[in-house]
């Protein structure tokens, strides 16, 4: 009896594998590397090393004209950069930080982004208070993460994905693929697209397309996968298996560098944040 109960549960052990191949495991992201956070109560410093006498982080921004100047991210005893002014950089009010460590009056934080790839700095505790975040389900993301349109696939080959649309003033529309990893949504950066409505695909009948521009891959999509008559955006509810596969397909041709991970916190807060993808 107990060889023919540890057979049972060795296939059930396997068919419970398999089922998880065909969900969240198309999108491959690792765990987020976050325990804790906290959230900045004053302006502080980032340090890099644990001391008040430490080097800082700074800005060099680009001496340039128009919007679109350079920035770099750097510690303050580096030497400087031609034709960029160093600017003073803090942790504004309010700004959340995953810790990674700690030490007697600081906690080492998580300070990378696509736009600053200095991993990680020191904050004073005395700047800091801790905060908790909240654990999200896919039956709690369009409510603990408002102001994103999302997908939580539920059944058939790509259970467990999640597709978030966006709208944004600077950024425009973008769909993004990811899953439901350990308490936080995780997306890698890559699997992010820009969206745009195109009439002339109206009557294809895949209702969407993709198209690759300047190495970038952009969704267009036709007036009927709108949310209503007016079209404002697309409607990410209305997507089908076969127009999911088109997407997915798109995305895991490639290559994410950072995986951006998505928490709600118990203030209502949300906070994003990024690890280097293993």
């Amino acid at each position: 009896m107990k060889t023919i109960a540890l057979r049972l549960f060795v296939l059930a052990g396997m068919l419970l594998s398999l089922l998880g191949a065909q969900g969240g495991d198309i999108i491959k992201v690792t765990k987020p590397p976050f325990k804790k956070f906290v959230r900045v109560k004053q302006n502080a410093e980032i340090y890099q090393q644990p001391r008040s006498n430490s080097s800082v982080m700074v800005a060099w921004v680009e001496e340039c004209e128009g919007e679109d100047c350079d920035i770099l991210y750097r510690w303050s005893d580096e030497p400087s950069k031609p034709e960029y002014q160093r600017e003073t950089m803090q942790a504004y009010e309010d700004r959340l930080f995953p810790v990674l460590g700690e030490t007697d009056g600081y906690y080492l934080v998580s300070t990378l982004t696509p736009w600053c790839d200095i991993e990680s700095g020191y904050v004073s505790k005395a700047c800091v208070s801790d905060i908790d975040y909240v654990r999200l389900k896919p039956d709690s993301v369009e409510s603990r993460l408002p102001g994103w349109f999302w997908l939580y696939v539920k059944e058939g080959k790509y259970k467990g994905l999640l597709l978030m649309y966006e709208e944004d003033e600077l950024w425009g529309e973008r769909l993004s693929v990811g899953v439901i990893l350990d308490s936080c949504v995780a997306i890698p950066c890559a699997y992010s697209m820009e969206c745009n409505k195109d009439f002339e695909i109206q009557e294809a009948a895949e209702g969407i397309q993709i198209n690759e521009i300047d190495g970038y891959i952009t969704l267009s999509y036709a007036k009927r996968m709108t949310e209503n008559e007016e079209g404002h955006h697309l409607d990410v509810k209305k997507l089908s298996t076969a127009q999911i596969s088109i997407i997915v397909d798109a995305v895991l041709k490639e290559k994410s560098d950072l995986v951006q991970y998505i928490y709600s916190f118990s203030d209502n807060t949300v906070g994003f944040f990024y690890s280097k993808a293993q």
